[in-house]
């Protein structure tokens, strides 16, 4: 139920606790925002400027929310190397 919200949607869970008999005891109210990660990538960041043969960068990207899709496009200049 949580996945369907909204993004940036104000929501309230209320939590009740009944004992024996029926007899409600406790109530909670609890209201949170759903939001959204932005994803990270990791690496290091260098020259390859005199690069003259070929060579590989390393990097990882992660996104903290659960189910997100991350898509990867590598580029030079505005050509598009690779899109994963």
């Amino acid at each position: 139920l949580v996945l369907s919200l909204q993004l940036n949607s104000t929501n309230k869970i209320k939590i009740e606790v009944t004992g024996g008999y029926g007899v409600s005891a406790i109530y909670r109210n609890y209201t949170f925002t759903k939001s959204n990660n932005a994803p990270s990538i990791r690496g290091t960041n260098e020259n390859i400027g005199n690069k003259s043969k070929g060579f590989t960068l390393k990097y990882t990207v992660n996104d903290l929310d659960y189910r997100d899709t991350v898509n990867v496009v590598t580029k030079l200049n505005s050509t598009i190397l690779e899109n994963i």
